[in-house]
């Protein structure tokens, strides 16, 4: 099973994926408050 860790601050967002044993899938990433990059976030951890 994979974590994903998101700070949520006003404009945007910092995403980072780790699988167990502190395997890195995904460093830390901004994603901003907008409807594409939600929607793009959203598919990335369905598929990750």
């Amino acid at each position: 099973m994979n974590a994903v860790g998101i700070d949520v601050f006003k404009g945007k967002s910092i995403v980072a994926v780790i699988q167990p044993f502190g395997v890195v899938l995904a460093e830390p990433f901004d994603v901003f408050h907008t409807d594409s990059e939600l929607k793009s976030l959203v598919a990335f951890i369905i598929f990750c």
